[in-house]
C-alpha cells in the first residue's frame, strides 16, 4: 500500500497529464449532412484574410444549423487549428498565424461582425464567413472578388445628427 507522500508525489502528475490529454484537441463535430431532406441547405463561402493574401474555399450543402466551427474543421488547407469542444471552441490557428503579439482570429458572417463563439454561431446558408488575423475587432473589408449583398450594413455608421437651433 502506497504511503501518503508517494500519492501526493504522484496525483499532480496524474493531474497534468489528464489536462494535457483533454486539450490537446477538438472535439467539434462532422456536419450531419445525412439528415432529413426538408432541411434547407447551401453553400458556405469562406474567405480568409491574411494580410498579404486572402483565400477563398466554398463548402458545399451545409444544411441550416451548423456551426461555423463544424465549417471550419472541413478546411484543410490551409489547416484550421481548433481547440476547445460545443460553445467553448476557439481558432487557435490558420495556416501559420496563430495567436500572438496580441493578435489573433476574428470573423464575420455575411459582413456582420460576429458576436459569438465558432462553436456557437450558427449558419443558415448560403452564408459568407470571413476571417481576418488582427489585433482588434473590426469588420471585414471587400476583399474577395464581389462584394456581398450586405456590404452597405457593415459599413460604418455615419455621425449622427445634432439638434442645432
Amino acid at each position: 500500500m502506497p504511503n501518503t507522500n508517494q500519492c501526493v508525489r504522484i496525483l499532480p502528475l496524474v493531474l497534468i497529464t489528464a489536462l494535457w490529454v483533454s486539450g490537446c484537441s477538438s472535439s467539434t463535430a462532422p456536419i450531419d449532412r445525412s439528415g432529413a431532406s426538408d432541411v434547407p441547405s447551401g453553400t458556405v463561402t469562406v474567405v480568409i484574410d491574411f494580410g498579404d493574401n486572402t483565400i477563398e474555399r466554398e463548402i458545399e450543402a451545409v444544411p441550416a444549423g451548423t456551426t461555423v466551427a463544424q465549417v471550419m474543421a472541413e478546411i484543410t488547407d490551409p489547416p484550421v487549428e481548433m481547440t476547445g469542444s460545443g460553445s467553448m471552441t476557439f481558432v487557435k490557428a490558420i495556416g501559420e498565424l496563430g495567436v500572438a503579439g496580441g493578435k489573433g482570429w476574428t470573423f464575420s458572417v455575411d459582413g456582420q461582425r460576429a458576436n459569438q463563439g465558432v462553436g456557437s454561431y450558427v449558419l443558415n446558408p448560403p452564408a459568407r464567413v470571413e476571417w481576418r488575423h488582427s489585433s482588434q475587432p473590426q469588420p471585414m473589408s471587400e476583399t474577395a472578388a464581389e462584394p456581398t449583398a450586405n456590404a452597405a450594413a457593415s459599413a460604418e455608421p455615419a455621425e449622427p445628427a445634432t439638434d442645432a437651433p
